[in-house]
């Protein structure tokens, strides 16, 4: 790509500027006051756009936008690249949201929708790699007392050395917010040991659940017991009932044969009045009261009477005499039968005390289960899904943290890579510039942590050790290789604001020679306010 007019409306204190530019070397020497770093500003604007944040950063909206106005600010650029030519327009507002680009085909008149910035399609640079290689500003090679030159020069090599270190150091806090690499801690240690809570969880719920389905079995045994035994205890009551009325008939009936006697007594009274009677008849006949024949008919009728009651008398003690149980009849069975019945009565009762204490005891049983049932929780399935849940993150987290270890473990081989590779190309190619520029025998050194050293008859020592002149003539090479290297040895445009203001005469002598000779295959725009040119208009 190379720059063929500019043409600024208003941007910071340029206004209604036009530039045009050749193909090799431009010089704009002009005054303080002119505006050249604002017009280098420009040209990196119309490639890449400004920053609306409110850093530090001079490439932002605030730092270009003209004093007092609220307008919006840009302007044109045209360019060509591989034989066409484009018009580049962009105006900015307060915001990014004011912004507008417009790029068009010159030739042709047609817009150009281009999905990349107009530097990247370009250049192939992105905006951080320009400012690292095509741009030149004074403080590229401005080093400060207190500066560190191996940084700068590091920083120049993309985003490697404090930016490599930054990437690590987040990839291994990020890696330790997993999983720690000594003792315990991180997202998949505390997911393990939710796991590991969950699962017994799961087990103590599995357990609960299992004695809960043995009290429910127990339970449901204990109510058939308990109809069993109400069952028995109601038959003992049934037969306990019928052994009561049976054991009252006997006693009746025992009663009732004890009742005889008095009914054999009362023969035997029979007996003996009957043997008075015929007594007082015979004595009646035996006096004469009565006629002889009435006497004697009475007579034979008391003697008869006697011997009946002689009979009823003698018959009563006969059959008490030979009676065998000495016991009225029916008697002996009665009473063995009651004998029976209250043997039966005692087991009965026996066994419905037992099936009493049975049920009381049943009833208890039901009662302590009952309560340790409802102190049972077994929510498996909530704690399942859970489990599972912890799992999937758990395995994520280690996806990640594998992730994360690979990540670091490549840039470790990418970083041994680009000082296999990329490096040594880079410092022999700033060595030979180097070389050139200060006619000594310099080497480059650059190891894979980006110390910076100078090899200079042998003797290696780091950058700090030489001269100021050294140092900043040192990084101008570094940066001049690293363009090449980024264009593969073809670079097409540099911009240099003024980069060589604190070279003595030999260095910027040398330094602008390089230039020209850079000018020679590429488009060189140097800006400059101070009246020695060096080489580069000669």
């Amino acid at each position: 790509m190379k720059i063929i007019s500019v043409h600024v409306v208003a941007f910071g204190k340029l206004k209604n500027v036009n530039l045009q530019f050749n193909s090799g070397l431009n010089v704009l020497q002009e005054a303080n006051s002119f505006g050249k770093t604002t017009m280098a500003g420009f040209i990196r604007a119309m490639l890449y756009g400004l920053a609306s944040t409110r850093s530090k950063d001079i490439n932002n909206l605030s730092h270009f936008a003209p004093w007092g106005s609220t307008d919006k600010f840009g302007g044109s650029m045209v360019v060509e690249h591989n034989g066409e030519t484009y018009r580049i327009e962009r105006f900015f507002g307060s915001t990014a949201r004011h912004e507008t680009l417009r790029v068009t085909n010159e030739k042709t008149g047609s817009p150009v929708d281009w999905v990349k910035q107009p530097g990247e399609m370009l250049l192939g640079l992105t905006a951080d790699s320009y400012d690292r290689s095509a741009y030149f500003p004074q403080e590229a090679v401005e080093l400060a007392n207190n500066e560190n030159l191996d940084n700068r020069l590091a920083n120049l090599v993309g985003d490697t050395a404090e930016d490599y270190e930054k990437v690590q150091e987040r990839l291994r806090s990020y890696k330790k917010s997993l999983r720690y690499e000594r003792g315990l801690g991180g997202k998949i240690y505390e997911l393990e040991t939710q796991k590991r809570q969950l699962e017994e969880q799961l087990n103590n719920a599995q357990q609960a659940e299992r004695r809960a389905s043995e009290i429910d079995k127990r339970l449901a045994q204990i109510e058939q017991e308990k109809r069993a035994l109400e069952q028995r205890y109601a038959e003992c009551q049934e037969q306990l009932t019928n052994l009561q009325l049976t054991t009252q008939s006997t006693f009746l009936d025992i009663k009732h044969q004890k009742k005889q006697p008095i009914l054999n007594k009362f023969t035997i009274v029979v007996g003996i009045i009957l043997i008075v009677i015929g007594i007082v008849f015979a004595v009646l006949g035996a006096i004469e009261v009565l006629p002889l024949k009435i006497s004697l008919v009475i007579s034979v009728g008391a003697f008869g009477l006697v011997g009946v009651g002689l009979i009823l008398v003698l018959a009563e003690h006969i059959v008490q005499k030979y009676r065998p149980s000495g016991l009225p009849n029916g008697t002996q069975q009665s009473i063995t039968e009651s004998a029976g019945n209250d043997k039966f009565t005692t087991q009965y009762l026996e066994d419905a005390q037992r099936c009493v204490k049975a049920l009381s005891e049943l009833s208890t049983e039901t009662g302590r289960l009952s309560e340790e049932r409802k102190g049972l929780t077994f929510n498996s399935v909530e704690i399942m899904d859970e489990i599972m849940t912890v799992e999937e993150q758990r395995k994520d987290a280690v996806h990640r943290y594998e992730v994360a270890d690979r990540v670091v473990k490549l840039l470790e081989q990418a970083k041994d890579n680009l000082s296999s590779s990329y490096l040594p190309r880079l410092c022999a190619r700033c060595s030979e510039l180097l070389q050139e520029i200060t006619q000594n025998e310099y080497s480059v050194v650059v190891d894979r942590n980006f110390t910076v050293s100078l090899r200079e008859k042998g003797q290696t020592q780091q950058i700090s050790e030489f001269s100021r002149g050294i140092r900043e003539i040192t990084l101008l090479c570094f940066r001049i290789a690293l363009s090449e290297l980024l264009y593969d040895n073809a670079i097409s445009f540099v911009i240099i604001d003024d980069a060589f203001v604190n070279f003595d005469e030999d260095n910027f002598a040398r330094a602008t020679m390089l230039l020209k000779k850079l000018s020679t295959h590429a488009q060189v725009v140097y800006f400059t306010c101070h009246q020695r040119t060096g080489k580069l208009l000669k």
